[in-house]
């Protein structure tokens, strides 16, 4: 019953420490992706690479109505030497890093067709395609694919390519010019600016948080957390008020014990094995169970099934090392208390109350 009493807050604490912390990495996540990086800044200009904007990030550009057939595309064209520094990026996405993956870009052009990335989970596309931008086409045949990549705003599929190496394309397609960054917002602005270029928008992590209603969840990971804690401290009281009945019943054997030549070294010595073995015991079966909770339930509660990317499943390091530290202390301070009780107890009422 102990242990399972023990066992108890450290699987509630694990289980939501991990269910937070991987809903606040997923809503990080679908909000990077979003975004591209931390910050997008906006203009419907076109920018120029400069030292400035190296320093600052990367440059994109966006293409909002490109179709190959009857299929709408999102249609980018990214710097592959300054996008890996800024991008956000998982190995999840491709399976290898994203610098990795832009090295496709640099193949040769066959068939006159530019090599690309294509991101596309439905399977529209061949292996070729003939991209229609305004009144121009760019053609485009996947060197690589990926499950995901930063930029992603609509359910369409995603072509990327290398902005250095696109040819002319109408200016009327509807095209953005983002510069991506993680800094703050104001010297990518006052960067876009400099270029005499109007500033169209800028995208945030708050500002993607609000337009999809993710506040309202975050609000709840207080909430969870508290709770954890509270039903850590009501099984410390339990606990506490085990070792103190128990304790009672094991006053005389201590007694006698010490006058048989027991050490109280060697008897708190022995506390704080049986208390940390049981502890920590407690503590490996509390993780164990959460983790088999979460691998059920985790995939199940995407909080936003049309952004991408479903959920993360994060290991909560830190709460793990500090229930192990809690468990430790735990046990040592009730074997203290234990020892003290003991000790506290006059040894002749004792032996009297005893027989």
């Amino acid at each position: 019953m102990l242990l399972a009493a023990a066992a108890a807050p450290v699987a509630i604490a694990v289980y939501a420490a991990a269910l937070t912390t991987g809903t606040e990495h997923t809503l990080d996540a679908k909000a990077r992706v979003f975004t591209g990086a931390a910050i997008s800044v906006e203009t419907t200009g076109q920018l120029t690479r400069s030292a400035r904007t190296d320093q600052l990030g990367t440059i994109v550009r966006r293409y909002s109505y490109g179709t190959v057939g009857d299929t709408q595309v999102a249609f980018i064209a990214v710097d592959p030497a300054t996008l890996p520094g800024t991008a956000y990026w998982r190995n999840e996405f491709a399976g290898r890093s994203l610098p990795d993956l832009l090295t496709a870009l640099a193949g040769p052009v066959t068939g006159g067709r530019l090599p690309a990335i294509v991101v596309d989970p439905r399977h529209e596309l061949g292996a070729t395609a003939d991209v229609t931008l305004g009144t121009s086409t760019a053609h485009v045949a996947t060197a690589t694919t990926a499950a995901l990549f930063p930029g992603r705003r609509l359910p369409w599929p995603m072509i990327i390519v290398d902005r250095n190496r696109l040819g002319p394309i109408d200016p009327h397609a509807g095209s953005f010019d983002e510069l991506w960054t993680n800094g703050p917002a104001a010297p990518a602005e006052a960067a876009v600016r400099a270029q005499d270029q109007l500033l169209f928008d800028t995208i945030d992590q708050a500002q993607v948080f609000d337009a999809a209603d993710y506040l309202g969840i975050t609000w709840t990971f207080g909430y969870l957390t508290a709770l954890a804690g509270l039903v850590g401290l009501v099984s410390v009281g339990a606990l506490l008020l085990y070792v103190e009945t128990r304790q009672r019943t094991r006053v005389a054997a201590y007694a006698l014990g010490r006058r048989m030549g027991l050490s109280r070294a060697t008897h708190l010595r022995s506390l704080l094995a049986e208390l940390g073995l049981l502890l920590g015991l407690a503590y490996a079966v509390g993780v164990a169970l959460s983790w088999v909770a979460l691998e059920l339930v985790h995939g199940l509660l995407d909080v936003d099934p049309i952004r991408p990317p479903t959920p993360l499943l994060v290991l909560p390091v830190a709460v793990l090392a500090g229930a192990a530290v809690a468990v430790a202390v735990v046990a040592a301070l009730t074997a203290l208390h234990a020892q003290r009780v003991a000790d506290r107890t006059p040894p002749a009422e004792t032996l009297r109350l005893g027989t």
